[in-house]
């Protein structure tokens, strides 16, 4: 192999040596964010009582107490240590003890679930 071959053939290697390394890095921040490292999130708010009954996150969300449910009140600290989010959800009228759930949509969206 001569001198250019193998040159070529070395930096190849380490480059996808490291596009290999960091592909599962970024794909975890992107799949684990919290709401907490989102800039201000586009939001929907979805009342409870507006779905109907058989749909499944109405039966996910409706039995979870806000008082004393260890995930809704992680989920409402979250909302509340993002000043953006609490202060946008507010002039929505939306209050935020009351918010039971909320999930994540392909587009970057969070939809807040209240009762």
């Amino acid at each position: 192999m001569n001198r250019f071959a193998k040159t070529t053939a070395v930096a190849l290697m380490s480059a996808v040596t490291f596009a290999g390394a960091s592909y599962p890095a970024s794909a975890m921040q992107k799949g684990g964010r919290e709401l907490t490292t989102m800039q201000s999130p586009r939001f929907d708010v979805v009342e409870l009582s507006s779905i109907a009954k058989s749909d499944p996150v109405y039966s996910q969300y409706i039995n979870l107490d806000p008082a004393t449910s260890p995930k809704v009140q992680s989920l409402q600290a979250s909302i509340m240590n993002d000043k953006a989010l609490t202060r946008d959800l507010r002039a929505q009228a939306v209050e935020i003890n009351n918010i039971v759930g909320a999930q994540h949509a392909a587009d970057g969206s969070v939809t807040f679930y209240v009762r």
